[in-house]
């Protein structure tokens, strides 16, 4: 990942090395950081929140997609329902907000609209970002725990190769930073419950071989971890997509919450970090 601040934007962003370089994409992750009116703030807000201030949600959302090329008519944000879902956006999906269809059981967009920017949030729950450069489509997903064990990031790609016949093999995937195996610390159910699903093929239900595993659950002083970009990496590899073409973030939200929102760190969601996705016009 790389660090974007350039004197333009009002909102700095981290980037991915590999659709950094394309030329036809927008693949972004905002932080805490962001210029207001044209001051170092701390506290960028891309989602309203209980103690959030509506006006000032309003304008860091216009000041993302004022930056980015596209308008608020043309943004469409998933839900973080924790559930595996994915939903085609269309046309039906765009417009003023009265008018478009309910996705609050949506946590994972595709599209082959240009300029519709896909967005999903977490503060600890990585996102899942693909591109598939030869359809020119693309899909992204919020990937917390439960997410991640019912294989969502395996159930985008498969919705994209059956509404734009995407093949694994072209396809540049990239994990956002959330909370670290090292952080990520579970109870005995939760791990349970992780691994009992995760050995699941997600399009077949039929287990899968159990020591996989190994890489993503571990036992540490009596508790146990589950490192979630390990499981997201598995999960898009064994879709098909080369490991090769799987860019992980090598950034933890708890590790960074100078830089990053995290739940763990806070006790609390003050606000999110913000995925964004999109083909350009």
């Amino acid at each position: 990942m790389k660090w974007i601040d350039l004197p333009r934007n009002s909102i700095p962003y981290l980037a991915f090395d590999m659709m950094e370089q394309k030329d036809d994409i927008v693949a972004a992750f905002t932080t805490k950081r962001y210029y207001r009116n044209g001051n170092p703030d701390d506290f960028y807000q891309p989602l309203l929140r209980p103690e959030s201030d509506p006006e000032e949600v309003a304008a860091c959302v216009q000041l993302l997609v004022s930056q980015f090329g596209t308008d608020q008519e043309h943004l469409v944000s998933s839900a973080q329902k924790h559930m595996a879902n994915i939903h085609l956006v269309d046309a039906n999906d765009l417009g003023p907000a009265a008018g478009r269809r309910n996705l609050e059981a949506i946590d994972g967009l595709i599209t082959d609209m240009p300029g519709v920017m896909l967005r999903t949030f977490g503060a600890d729950c990585p996102s899942v970002y693909l591109y598939d450069p030869v359809r020119r489509a693309i899909g992204l997903c919020h990937s917390g725990r439960k997410g991640t064990q019912l294989h969502i990031a395996a159930r985008l790609l498969n919705a994209m190769q059956e509404s734009f016949g995407t093949d694994p093999g072209d396809v540049l995937a990239a994990v956002s930073p959330g909370i670290c195996g090292d952080c990520y610390e579970v109870g005995d159910e939760v791990a349970e419950d992780f691994s009992a699903d995760y050995r699941k093929d997600p399009l077949t239900g039929s287990f899968r071989c159990q020591s996989i595993l190994s890489d993503i659950i571990s036992k540490k002083t009596g508790r146990y971890h589950i490192d979630l970009f390990a499981a997201i990496f598995h999960s898009l590899r064994d879709a098909g997509i080369p490991g090769s073409n799987i860019e992980l973030p090598g950034m933890c939200t708890k590790c960074r919450s100078d830089l990053l929102y995290s739940f763990r760190a806070e006790g609390r969601i003050s606000n999110e970090n913000c995925a964004i996705l999109m083909l350009r016009s």
